[in-house]
């Protein structure tokens, strides 16, 4: 076994057991199927691919780059913050092996981020926001779901 099949048998290893840590405690869901996402930005309505993932029944989209993952509100468009992980993480080879990556350690760090500020207070932040972007950008663009299969 060389260095690169350590290191993955290593993470995925870790990432079940951090699932199996979480199992039962708080509900976060994932879909498995690709969206593009309205994202707000200074100029306008952009679009963004990501994976949505659903915490406290709020949903986020998680939104990977080459540097991390960008976490967006999707009710509102609004970026909420960006987590940086490294190129072993962002070169996942699989989709069952990012799904994963993004139930155990992206969802958990939403849930901690969500318990800091506290669901009621996030919804009527991102709700005002939504009105505000609203206002200054036009209408918010529709989810689009990719299914499996299609371009």
């Amino acid at each position: 076994m060389d260095q690169d099949e350590m290191y993955d048998a290593y993470v995925e290893q870790e990432m079940k057991e951090a699932a199996a840590q979480l199992k039962g405690k708080v509900r976060i869901t994932i879909n498995n199927d690709a969206e593009v996402f309205p994202i707000a930005t200074a100029a306008g309505w952009d679009e963004a691919v990501g994976y949505r993932i659903t915490v406290k029944n709020i949903d986020f989209a998680v939104l990977p780059n080459q540097e991390g993952f960008g976490i967006t509100d999707v009710r509102s468009g609004m970026g909420i913050f960006f987590i940086k992980a490294n190129h072993k993480i962002m070169s996942l080879d699989t989709e069952e092996s990012m799904i994963i990556f993004l139930g155990t350690r992206v969802g958990p760090t939403i849930l901690e981020k969500l318990d800091e500020i506290g669901v009621e207070k996030y919804e009527r932040a991102t709700s005002k926001k939504l009105e505000e972007l609203v206002v200054r950008l036009g209408p918010k663009p529709e989810v689009v779901v990719f299914l499996e299969g299609e371009e």
